[in-house]
């Protein structure tokens, strides 16, 4: 017998989808949500020297070294308009972790959180593990997206301990206009709670729309905490690195987690991220601008031409036929009838179940034809 934390932990849901892709043969795999192209030859090759050199060999410090700090506090101002402290950042294992660590350091149990619905699937199992309440703040397209924060009764904001926002968002593609943030700050003041934001696209900008940093507006950091990684614009997912910044009090409760149950990320993983952050910058641009060119490919091949173009991302969120029942039925008949493997929105959401996620994460002929095979069905 398993403990009852484990027993009560459910099957993980982007797990078993992946499964059942990867058991098809010959598929194109527009279903997963990781990065296809290869870590810079620039970050890697300093990483492997690096590594030879046996600098790194011991322990690394747990809450991150000085030198990526001040590079991340650099790229904060220069690219944000952000000021950090050293005492505003921390270095985390991973973004994935980094949100059951910031969710532990503020919540406690049974306390009240509001999500978005959509949402990124992996924030639940930590939410539900502290028994909180959950409600579940609607994106619609109609609104391209974007939460109305007075679709929940003010009673809600005024109970509420947190509330977890990702903009650039992940499943639909919006990007956040100023008053997505402007309004839950001063919600937040005004109703003592904080804000979550995962910024994991945040380097990712199509139509020459750049996106903003929660912490570029007034009294941000007051309230909560931004969560950055390295996984997306710099191809470093199976590296497990990223920051969280902002809120001196919630980065301090990270840092104490990080010492008692952690250890801090490898040190040649950390100098391999500070390369990124120097050398980067044009790299960052170019994959921006392949994952539009993807988006630009599977949209014009695509005969629904009332899809909202994803602004972010490397997502297209596609509504579903009106001849099939949900977003599970409509996944298994492309990935059995066409061999096509794609995300169902219900594992976002009731908002999501109308819907699925198609990942531009392959290469421009599979898209062309992708686009085309799932238009068949409309």
């Amino acid at each position: 017998m398993l403990s009852k934390f484990v027993e009560e932990l459910p099957e993980h849901y982007i797990s078993k989808i992946m499964k059942e892709i990867n058991n098809i043969e010959n598929c194109i795999n527009l279903g997963q949500g990781n990065p296809d192209m290869k870590t810079p030859s620039f970050i890697t090759n300093h990483m492997s020297r690096t590594i030879e050199s046996g600098v790194y060999s011991g322990y690394p410090s747990f809450t991150g070294s000085e030198a990526l700090k001040l590079e991340l506090i650099n790229l904060y101002k220069s690219k944000f308009n952000v000021h950090l402290d050293m005492d505003e950042v921390v270095i985390v294992p991973g973004g994935k972790t980094a949100l059951s660590m910031i969710a532990t350091t503020i919540l406690n149990y049974h306390d009240r959180v509001i999500i978005p619905d959509p949402y990124y699937p992996d924030i639940l199992p930590v939410l539900n593990s502290l028994k909180v309440s959950i409600d579940f703040l609607p994106l619609k397209k109609e609104n391209f997206f974007l939460p109305r924060y007075s679709d929940l009764p003010i009673e809600i904001y005024e109970s509420a301990r947190m509330i977890y926002l990702n903009y650039p968002n992940n499943p639909t593609g919006a990007v956040a206009n100023d008053y997505v943030f402007e309004e839950i700050i001063s919600l937040a003041l005004k109703n003592n709670f904080y804000i979550l934001h995962d910024f994991a696209y945040g380097e990712i900008g199509f139509d020459e729309i750049t996106p903003r940093s929660f912490l570029s507006y007034n009294s941000s950091k007051n309230v909560g905490v931004e969560l950055y990684t390295f996984s997306k614009s710099y191809n470093m997912a199976g590296m497990r690195i990223a920051a969280v910044v902002g809120n001196k009090e919630i980065i301090s409760g990270i840092e104490k987690i990080l010492c008692n149950f952690y250890t801090g990320v490898y040190g040649a993983i950390q100098e391999a991220a500070i390369i990124g952050i120097q050398e980067g910058e044009e790299y960052k641009k170019k994959i921006a601008k392949c994952y539009e060119e993807r988006r630009n490919i599977f949209l014009d091949n695509f005969c629904n031409k009332e899809v909202l173009a994803p602004k972010s991302t490397f997502y297209c969120w596609i509504e579903i036929p009106k001849n099939f029942t949900d977003s599970y039925q409509f996944f298994r008949h492309l990935l059995y009838e066409k061999k096509i493997g794609v995300f169902p929105g219900g594992g976002f959401g009731s908002q999501g179940e109308r819907y699925v996620r198609i990942s531009l994460l392959d290469t421009k002929e599979n898209l062309r034809l992708a686009a085309k095979l799932i238009g068949e069905c409309y």
